[in-house]
């Protein structure tokens, strides 16, 4: 199942480098995607007719379309290889940026944003195997670069909101931006699905058959499903949620309630490169659970003694 533009003769493989810009290029304008609507709640509210609450619904659908996809992107990224998922999931969002102009009311935009949770199924489903598999090498160190790329852009965006204002003109140039991408990504070969050297696999294997603590599925397992549920649900309802927790809890501008995402993305940016180093000195598990407790004790403050906050932005417009 390849698109009539990939079928070229003698077209020689990209390096893999270049691949690897294409991955981190498509997640940039993908970490914008999904705090677009929480940092044009208020214009959005006026073009769907709608709430905060109508708001959330629009919100929620992105969580239900990567469920409904996760599985069949993994299959089809399996069968038909790491390019045309790519592929399917740069349009995906492609639609969902066309589609919040066109909506007005909930229930459309509702149906666009489902296709922004299937373009993230599609998106990992195809860049995580694609990294890994062209850099056997270091594969949690690229795959962490992903991570990097979105809070970059999610860092970016609020400045390039603060400065530009209309979504009329950032939402159709993210559009166009992914449009060049998807016909450049169209006409390059990625070359064949490749497997993890089975080297790898052997020598994990034999360090958990002589592993005397070995994991429990009943235990560790589930408790890694938990914690990974409720670490995703932070982040997502974070990085939709803060701008509107600052105008109503706090009191603050529209505009410093925006940048509170930067905040959270430049310290996001930096915890990547600083964890992909620690991982290497310390117990993945040990850093888990520390980044865990930090980030629920910094949650609970923020709930409990918002005033904090207060603080910060006193701070903040001090400095400038």
């Amino acid at each position: 199942m390849e698109f009539p533009i990939v079928c070229k003769k003698n077209q020689p493989k990209a390096k893999r480098s270049v691949l690897a810009f294409y991955v981190y290029f498509n997640y940039f304008v993908w970490g914008s995607s999904i705090i677009l609507v929480s940092q044009f709640h208020s214009w959005f509210m006026e073009l769907w007719h709608t709430d905060l609450k109508g708001i959330s619904i629009v919100i929620s659908m992105l969580g239900l379309g990567h469920l409904i996809t996760v599985l069949l992107a993994g299959w089809f990224s399996d069968k038909f290889g790491r390019k045309n998922t790519i592929i399917i999931g740069t349009i995906s969002n492609i639609i969902f940026l066309i589609g919040l102009l066109v909506s007005r009311n909930i229930w459309m935009a509702s149906i666009c944003s489902l296709f922004l949770g299937n373009a993230n199924s599609f998106n990992d489903s195809g860049s995580y195997p694609l990294l890994t598999e062209k850099f056997p090498e270091k594969p949690a160190s690229m795959n962490a670069l992903v991570k990097a790329s979105m809070s970059l852009s999610q860092t970016i965006l609020p400045l390039v909101i603060a400065a530009v204002h209309s979504a009329y003109i950032i939402i159709p140039a993210m559009a166009v931006i992914l449009g060049l991408l998807l016909l450049k990504v169209s006409v390059t070969n990625f070359g064949k699905n490749e497997t993890i050297v089975k080297e790898t696999v052997s020598e994990q294997k034999e360090i958990l058959e002589t592993s005397t603590n070995k994991p429990s599925v009943l235990i560790d397992g589930v408790g890694m499903v938990i914690l990974g549920f409720t670490l995703s649900f932070i982040f997502y309802m974070y990085s939709q949620y803060a701008p509107v927790f600052a105008e109503k809890v706090i009191g603050s501008t529209p505009v410093f309630s925006k940048t509170l995402i930067s905040w959270y993305a430049i310290s996001s940016l930096i915890s990547v490169f600083i964890t992909s180093t620690v991982v290497r000195k310390v117990h993945p598990f040990k850093v888990l659970l520390t980044y865990s407790i930090v980030a629920a004790a910094m949650l609970a403050v923020m709930v409990v003694h918002p005033v904090l906050l207060q603080s910060l932005k006193k701070v903040i417009s001090f400095s400038r």
